[in-house]
């Protein structure tokens, strides 16, 4: 069987092409779940590696990280892994929103983070609270709930503690 496009109908053959072309994202898009999630307090020593000595900059390996003040890299760190990565198009700005209770208050504090394309297809999230925003490296929260968005505010995936999930 041979396929043949005329002239009149080569145009209209692309433009459909392209519309389905368009629409394959849209189809197989994979539903964005929490695989895991642990919280810890990291210090700043551990996230050096030796190409860090010669190139001046932090090499993440891959992985992608966040922090609530980038030049202070010691704070306590949410690691998550998603079951796919939504962000692969473009910067969302508050992709991530971290509802935190600090030891001593009794409000949570909101913190938001943008994420945008990564290196590898689905990248270690490491979201951290530095400097100012985690003094004390024997803190621990109180409660915590965290939420993945798209671009538009429709959230994708959340996580909390056990704490959080109790209402008054």
């Amino acid at each position: 069987m041979k396929l043949s496009i005329s002239n009149g109908n080569a145009g209209k053959f692309v433009l459909v092409f392209l519309l389905l072309l368009s629409l394959t994202p849209v189809f197989g898009q994979a539903e964005v779940k929490i695989k895991r999630t642990r919280a810890e307090y990291l210090e700043n020593d551990q996230f050096y590696r030796i190409s860090e000595f010669f190139t001046y900059r932090e090499n993440t390996g891959g992985d992608l990280i966040v922090r609530t003040q980038d030049e202070d890299r010691s704070g306590y760190y949410f690691t998550i892994r998603l079951t796919s990565y939504p962000y692969q198009k473009e910067v969302v700005e508050e992709a991530v929103r971290l509802q935190v209770i600090l030891p001593g208050d009794i409000e949570p504090t909101l913190f938001t983070f943008p994420l945008g394309p990564a290196k590898r297809k689905n990248p270690l999230l490491l979201i951290g609270l530095t400097g100012d925003d985690w003094p004390d490296p024997e803190a621990r929260p109180l409660a915590w709930h965290l939420s993945f968005h798209d671009e538009k505010g429709t959230q994708l995936a959340e996580a909390q503690s056990f704490l959080w999930s109790i209402e008054d």
